[in-house]
C-alpha cells in the first residue's frame, strides 16, 4: 500500500510517520492518529490495519482522516468506532450531498448503504433520526431504512423523510403488514393524492383518521367520496372528513345523511358553507332521523267494539322523539364507552328533554316513565346516583344538573378533581335504594 501511494507523501516527514504506524508503540500510534499533520495515507493505514481501537477511535475524530478510510472502518468489529463513523459520515453529508459527482460522495453513500445494515439497530436508528431531516438524503440508503423491520428504525423516514419517493412508499405499504406503517406514511407532510388513494383503500380504522386530519395531504374529490361512504360503517371517520377544509358541500350533505349529533354539529357550523348547503344539510339530517323514528312505530291490534272488529286500529307513540326514546329503554347495554357520555351530551346540547329520559332509561334499565319522573324531580343526588348506575361521567350528571335540572348554583354538585364522582359508593346506593333501582 506504502509503495503504491508513496509518490504522494515524500519527504522526511513522511517516512517517519509511516514508521510509527508500522512498528511504534501505542502512545507514539495513538499521537500520529490524533494530529492534523499526519498525512492521510497513513491516516488511511492506521484505520485499515491498526490492532488497538483506541487508534482507529482515533482516527475517526481526526477531521484530517480521509473520506476514504470509511470503507474499512464501516465494518470495524468494534460497535462504538462504527457508531462514531455514522456520526462523522452524517455531518460530513450537508457538505458533500449537492455534489454527487465528487469522490467523498460516492465513498459516503456506499458506507452509509453499510451501516443501514448493521446488525445493531442503535447504529441503524442513527442513521435515521439524523437522515429524516435531509431533503437529498441517499435514495438507496432511506429506502433500506424505510423497509427496516424495527419501528424505531423506519418510523422516522416513514414519518418525516421527504426525499423518500412515491413509488417507493406504495411498495411499502403494498408489502408491509403492520398497521403502525400506514399511520407514519398518513402523518406525512405534503403527502402525495395517490398515497392518500392507497391508504384509504386498505380501510385501516386509524390510518385513515390520521390522514383525513392531515390538512396538508392531497385528498382527490373521488377519494373523499369514498371516505364519505366508507364513514358510514367507520364512525371514527365521520368527525374529521366533516371538517376536512375541502369537502364538497354535495359530500357533506350525504354525511349528514348518517352522521350523530355532534358531526351534524360541526358540519352546520362550518364557515365556509353557503346558507342553502347549511340548510340542505340540516335537511338531510332531520329527515333520515323522521325515518328512523317511523320504522318505529308500533302497530297494536285490537278488537274494538261494534262491526269494526276485523279491522285493526294503529296506535302511535306520543311523538317520533318519544319513539325514539322507547326504543332506547327497550334495549339497555346497547351503546359501550364513550359513546354513552356522547350520546348523552347531545340531547342536553338539543334540549332535547324525551331523548335525555329515554338515553337514561336504557343505561340504566329503568323503565321509561320512572326515568322521567326521577329527573323531574330536579334532585341533584338523584341524578348523581341515576348516572352512576348508567356508566356515564360525573361531566355529563354534571351537565344535566346545570343545563337540564336547573339546578340552583349552591346545591349542584360538583366533580371531584375535576371528574371524580363526589359520593361515595354507599351513598350512591343508598339513593338508588331511595329510588327503587336495583
Amino acid at each position: 500500500m506504502f509503495e503504491k501511494l508513496s509518490s504522494l507523501f515524500k519527504g522526511k516527514p513522511y517516512d517517519a510517520q509511516k514508521d510509527i504506524a508500522q512498528s511504534g508503540d501505542i502512545h507514539e500510534r495513538l499521537k500520529l492518529a490524533k494530529s492534523k499533520k499526519t498525512n492521510p495515507e497513513i491516516l488511511y493505514y492506521l484505520a485499515d490495519n491498526d490492532a488497538d481501537p483506541a487508534v482507529r477511535r482515533a482516527v475517526i475524530a481526526n477531521m484530517a482522516t480521509p473520506i476514504q478510510a470509511a470503507s474499512s472502518l464501516v465494518r470495524d468489529p468494534e460497535v462504538d468506532i462504527r457508531m462514531a463513523l455514522a456520526d462523522r459520515l452524517l455531518n460530513l453529508w450537508p457538505e458533500i450531498e449537492d455534489d454527487a459527482q465528487s469522490q467523498a460522495y460516492a465513498y459516503a453513500v456506499q458506507a452509509l448503504g453499510v451501516l443501514a445494515l448493521d446488525e445493531v439497530i442503535q447504529i441503524r436508528q442513527r442513521l435515521s433520526e439524523a437522515l429524516q431531516n435531509y431533503s437529498k438524503a441517499p435514495r438507496g440508503v432511506i429506502v433500506t431504512l424505510a423497509k427496516d423491520i424495527e419501528r424505531q428504525v423506519s418510523e422516522p423516514i416513514l414519518r418525516y423523510c421527504i426525499s423518500l419517493p412515491d413509488e417507493d412508499l406504495a411498495d411499502i405499504l403494498s408489502d408491509h403488514p403492520e398497521g403502525w406503517v400506514r399511520d407514519a406514511i398518513a402523518g406525512r407532510a405534503h403527502l402525495s393524492a395517490d398515497i392518500s388513494d392507497i391508504i384509504i383503500e386498505h380501510e385501516d380504522i386509524d390510518a385513515g383518521h390520521i390522514l383525513i386530519e392531515n390538512e396538508s395531504a392531497d385528498i382527490r374529490d373521488a377519494t373523499l367520496r369514498k371516505i364519505v361512504d366508507k364513514a358510514q360503517h367507520i364512525p371514527e371517520w365521520q368527525k374529521p372528513i366533516a371538517k376536512r377544509k375541502e369537502l364538497p358541500p354535495h359530500l357533506a350533505i350525504d354525511l349528514a345523511k348518517y352522521v350523530q349529533h355532534t358531526v351534524r354539529e360541526t358540519l352546520i357550523r362550518r364557515t365556509d358553507f353557503d346558507a342553502q348547503t347549511i340548510k340542505n344539510i340540516t335537511s338531510a339530517f332531520d329527515l333520515r332521523l323522521e325515518n328512523e323514528f317511523v320504522e318505529d312505530i308500533e302497530f297494536v291490534d285490537r278488537a274494538p267494539e261494534g262491526n269494526d272488529s276485523d279491522k285493526p286500529e294503529i296506535e302511535q307513540k306520543p311523538s317520533p322523539q318519544r319513539a325514539y326514546a322507547r326504543t332506547l329503554d327497550k334495549t339497555p347495554g346497547t351503546y359501550e364507552g364513550d359513546n354513552i357520555d356522547e350520546m348523552l351530551n347531545d340531547a342536553i346540547l338539543r334540549g332535547d328533554k324525551v331523548d335525555i329520559v329515554g338515553i337514561l332509561a336504557a343505561k340504566t334499565g329503568v323503565a321509561f316513565d320512572e326515568m322521567e319522573k326521577i329527573v323531574g324531580h330536579n334532585s341533584p343526588k338523584s341524578i348523581v346516583a341515576v348516572c352512576w348506575k348508567g356508566g356515564f361521567s360525573m361531566r355529563s350528571a354534571l351537565s344535566l344538573q346545570q343545563n337540564v335540572m336547573q339546578v340552583q348554583a349552591q346545591n349542584i354538585i360538583y366533580p371531584r378533581g375535576g371528574t371524580e364522582y363526589p359520593m361515595s359508593q354507599k351513598d350512591i346506593q343508598w339513593q338508588l335504594e331511595l329510588l327503587g333501582i336495583d
